[in-house]
């Protein structure tokens, strides 16, 4: 995680769990301040705001004016966080979304330390073999070896290469996920949903293709298309989510169809990383036996035969 994405996780969850106990703003960045079980960063931050807000300065206009670079589309979720009256839901949506993040990347470290062992195993058994080739492998062509171990190795890393996009696939966030939360923190915040559309739009930047579609779909609301007729237009949303919305649009109720959305997705997200998780490791072991298996038929094989050891 970067630097600034955890001193902004940080923040959030210590002031998130003042304001959940009724602490008012104020009061819980003086606490924050003041260095009472807080880091340095934490604490230096809330004085920054604390400053800025006897200033009159907003609080999102006080964190988007901080040595810490937060992002836009977090200083406008906060921004119309205010407008509602509580900054209680965006700040539990980054810390929740921060501890998830964390949490994924601490899986797979604790779960790759047994498959990286067994790899580092591996290769060492590689440089054996070249040192000791001379002494106990001169029946054995020099070409042959190094072919061999070259064959085992690029085996091996192609498939550590292959395993690891798999997880980059599997533990990257459904860029839905955040589009319907906001959507759905906005609509009940009370703001319009084309309006909402615009913050929405800033969470999905880093899918283009969702971006997109959410621009043609606030176009088409301009033009007078129903929500349901406008998110059916774009095959980058499920049908069911868009038979979702369009029964909302009916019923009233975009907030909570679009928050239940966002949960939906987020359910299936965590099932598909503890999917990954599990298997993580059978398929680096997969992959570090293959290697074994070709250094034995080219190279282990060979020479015990050629000393009648089989």
């Amino acid at each position: 995680m970067r630097k600034n994405e955890k001193i902004l996780s940080d923040f959030s969850s210590s002031l998130l769990e003042l304001l959940e106990s009724d602490i008012p703003l104020k009061t819980s960045l003086e606490v924050l301040s003041s260095g009472t079980g807080t880091n340095e960063r934490t604490r230096r931050l809330a004085g920054e705001l604390l400053e800025k807000l006897s200033e009159g300065y907003t609080f999102s206009a006080s964190l988007a004016s901080s040595s810490v670079h937060v992002p836009e589309k977090v200083v406008t979720l906060i921004s119309a966080s205010e407008a509602g009256g509580s900054i209680t839901s965006a700040l539990r949506f980054i810390t929740e979304h921060s501890e998830r993040k964390k949490a994924a990347e601490a899986r797979i470290k604790t779960v790759s330390i047994y498959p990286a062992v067994v790899v580092l195993i591996a290769l060492a058994g590689s440089f054996v073999l070249l040192y000791f080739q001379g002494e106990f492998m001169a029946s054995i062509p020099a070409e042959d070896i190094y072919s061999g171990i070259f064959t085992a190795i690029c085996v091996l890393f192609s498939g550590i290469a292959a395993v690891a996009l798999y997880v980059k696939k599997s533990m990257t966030e459904n860029s839905l996920h955040p589009v319907f939360f906001a959507l759905g923190f906005l609509s009940d915040a009370g703001f319009d949903f084309a309006s909402s559309l615009d913050i929405a739009i800033m969470y999905s930047a880093e899918d283009k293709d969702v971006s997109k579609a959410l621009v043609g779909v606030q176009k088409m609301l301009t033009e007078g298309a129903s929500l349901g007729d406008a998110f059916k237009s774009f095959k980058v949303f499920p049908k069911d989510i868009s038979a979702r919305i369009s029964l909302a649009d009916i019923h009233g109720n975009t907030g909570s169809v679009c928050r239940s959305i966002a949960d939906s997705i987020e359910k299936k997200d965590t099932q598909r990383r503890n999917v990954c998780m599990q298997l993580i490791e059978p398929l680096l072991i997969i992959c570090t036996g293959l290697y074994i298996l070709i250094l034995a038929e080219t190279i282990v094989l060979p020479f015990m035969t050629s000393y009648g050891g089989l």
